[in-house]
């Protein structure tokens, strides 16, 4: 097992990830001098097949869609002075 990073954006974001992943965080990244949006994920490095997961971060105060699933994670972006919450979308 190892644990890669992906790099994603606010909004529905659909990523195909090593089947069996197991989501663990989504916090902001600095990168040189602005920051980006990472998900880490624990995958088997062994398995090729992927499957297309679904995620929404929304801002605060955001309309959050139907099909909302499980949180993950609260998160800040600092340069932005923004607020992000992270979801599993099922719909």
């Amino acid at each position: 097992m190892k644990i890669f990073k992906y790099t994603i954006h606010p909004g529905l974001v659909e990523i195909d990830l090593p089947i069996g992943a197991k989501v663990i965080s989504i916090q902001c990244q600095k990168v040189g001098n602005g920051e980006s949006i990472q998900l880490w994920a624990i995958v088997d490095p062994n398995v090729k097949d992927t499957e297309r997961r679904r995620f929404y971060l929304a801002a605060t105060g955001e309309h959050l869609p139907k099909g909302i699933g499980a949180f993950i994670e609260t998160f800040q972006m600092p340069n932005m002075g923004l607020v992000y919450h992270a979801f599993e979308f099922n719909g």
